[in-house]
């Protein structure tokens, strides 16, 4: 699932043992999708064109690393030439800035307490 999986769905559904492909949009109904799964003889491919992303799904890291992972971007409106985050990820997008700076705070609050937080 995710970045690959949107740009060579097809690819990954050929590998022996592959059941299911989720390209990016599709990762976040991840549990839908587990829970409908049933046994194909070929793998089933759920993966829309990129275009169509346009959700901004928060998320962090805390405690399980060395340093703190906060996302408050995806996407990329640029097309560099050696890039493929706009074909794999669709156009830049984010939270807003008031939930972001938030969910910032929260998370220098919990690192200094030493605490592990659910991931959202």
């Amino acid at each position: 699932m995710g970045c690959y999986a949107q740009l060579k769905p097809q690819e990954i559904a050929e590998i022996p043992g592959v059941d299911m492909v989720l390209g990016a949009a599709e990762k976040f109904n991840i549990i839908q999708h587990i829970n409908d799964l049933t046994k194909q003889e070929k793998a089933i491919v759920h993966n829309a064109p990129i275009d169509e992303t346009n959700q901004f799904v928060t998320a962090y890291s805390i405690g399980d690393r060395t340093r703190t992972f906060l996302k408050v971007q995806d996407g990329c409106d640029y097309s560099c030439t050696f890039c493929t985050i706009p074909l794999a990820r669709g156009a830049s997008r984010s939270g807003k800035i008031e939930d972001i700076v938030r969910q910032a705070q929260e998370l220098g609050s919990l690192r200094g307490e030493g605490n592990r937080p659910n991931r959202s």
